[in-house]
C-alpha cells in the first residue's frame, strides 16, 4: 500500500505498456491548429477543433477506462474531455448553438465514437501481438 499508483514503473514489474503518449501529441497538434485558425479566423477552424478534441478525448477516455493507464496527463485530459462534452451539450441544447449547434454535436459524437472504436481495435491487436510473442 506504500506505493503510489500514479508513479508505478511498469517496466520494472515486467508488464508491457500498450498506452503511449504519442497520440496525445498528434491529437493535441490538430486541436492546437484549430485553435490557431480560430484566433486568425481561418477556414475549417471548427472542423479541426471538433476532430482534435474528439480524438484527444477518445484516446484519454480509452486509456483511463479500458487500458487502466492512470497517469497524471491521462487523468487530467479525461476530466477536461468530460468538461468539454458537458459544455458542448449545454451549448447545443440550452445556449442557442454556442459554441456549436446540433450539426456540430452530431459530428463530434460521430468522431468520438469512431476514434473510440479505432483505439479499441488497435489496443486489442497490440495486446494479441504481445501475447503471441511471449
Amino acid at each position: 500500500m506504500d506505493e503510489e499508483v500514479l508513479d508505478e514503473n511498469l517496466a520494472a514489474k515486467g508488464q508491457h505498456r500498450f498506452f503511449k503518449n504519442g497520440p496525445f501529441y498528434i491529437w493535441g497538434a490538430i486541436l492546437l491548429a484549430g485553435l490557431l485558425l480560430y484566433v486568425v479566423r481561418g477556414p475549417f477552424q471548427s472542423l479541426f477543433i471538433l476532430i482534435g478534441s474528439a480524438g484527444l478525448t477518445a484516446y484519454s477516455w480509452h486509456g483511463f477506462f479500458r487500458a487502466n493507464e492512470r497517469t497524471v496527463l491521462n487523468t487530467s485530459l479525461s476530466i477536461l474531455g468530460l468538461c468539454w462534452l458537458v459544455y458542448f451539450l449545454f451549448g447545443a441544447l440550452l445556449n442557442g448553438g454556442q459554441p456549436f449547434n446540433f450539426f456540430g454535436l452530431g459530428f463530434y459524437g460521430t468522431a468520438l465514437i469512431f476514434t473510440l472504436l479505432t483505439n479499441q481495435l488497435r489496443y486489442n491487436s497490440n495486446r494479441k501481438k504481445h501475447e503471441r510473442s511471449n
